[in-house]
């Protein structure tokens, strides 16, 4: 994951999806959309991580297509941050796309959940959107 994320590794990203998308047989979803990246972390690494996770997602039969859902209001970096700080920074970082998903069942895509803050957040500004279902979906979980 760090060489993916840090040293610019983007084919780790079949890898990851080949076992992500092994939990997902038989789950029925309207849309896939992730969790957004800090734009300054885009900028430097030259891609969005957890977006390229879900294009790749996408291209395996019987997935929903992508969509972006959401934007983030900030730069603020949760690496290193502790549970209170992740919290804080991500209760309102996200801000809603136009895309119609009232009563929708989206699958919510990130790589690796630390305390849950970036993904909780995500969700409830997708069920504000009114999405009927959010389901989340992580490679890792760090512990």
């Amino acid at each position: 994951m760090h060489a993916y994320k840090f040293d610019l590794q983007r084919s780790g990203s079949k890898a990851i999806v080949t076992l992500m998308k092994q939990v997902l047989e038989g789950g029925e979803y309207d849309v896939m959309t992730w969790v957004p990246t800090a734009p300054a972390r885009i900028r430097s690494r030259g891609f969005d991580h957890a977006r390229l996770l879900a294009k790749e997602l996408a291209k395996h039969e019987g997935l929903p297509p992508m969509a972006q859902l959401l934007h983030r209001r900030s730069n603020v970096r949760q690496l290193g941050a502790s549970r209170r700080e992740r919290l804080e920074h991500m209760a309102e970082e996200f801000m809603p796309t136009n895309a119609p998903i009232k009563g929708k069942k989206v699958l919510l895509i990130d790589d690796v959940m630390t305390t849950g803050a970036s993904l909780a957040a995500a969700a409830k500004m997708l069920k504000q959107m009114g999405a009927r279902q959010v389901d989340g979906l992580i490679y890792a979980q760090k512990l």
